[in-house]
């Protein structure tokens, strides 16, 4: 909030599943139309949370990821032009064995 409130521009949140931040970033993204471009979140716990987060999204129109993986985190921002085109690649490289 104390960001969004300093700074005239958009943001991506980024965070993960393990306790409260789809609900924070839902929050944040209903307070703020307009202002958020995607929310990606990275999936640490049991199966059912991510069916609760997409639940908790259903009505928003903001690119959301639920990966558990970096690589499907990038395939988001870069289907939603937040990052360029081979960016998803270009992570799966660097998360390779």
């Amino acid at each position: 909030e104390e960001l969004l409130a300093l700074h005239d521009t958009s943001f991506v949140l980024v965070g993960d599943t393990g306790q409260h931040d789809p609900e924070i970033y839902r929050s944040i993204v209903a307070s703020h139309p307009g202002r958020i471009e995607a929310v990606l979140l990275r999936h640490l716990t049991s199966d059912d949370r991510v069916e609760d987060v997409r639940h908790l999204f259903a009505d928003v129109t903001v690119p959301l990821a639920v990966a558990g993986d970096a690589v499907g985190m990038a395939e988001v921002a870069e289907s939603s032009g937040l990052a360029p085109k081979g960016w998803a690649e270009r992570v799966a490289g660097s998360t390779a064995p």
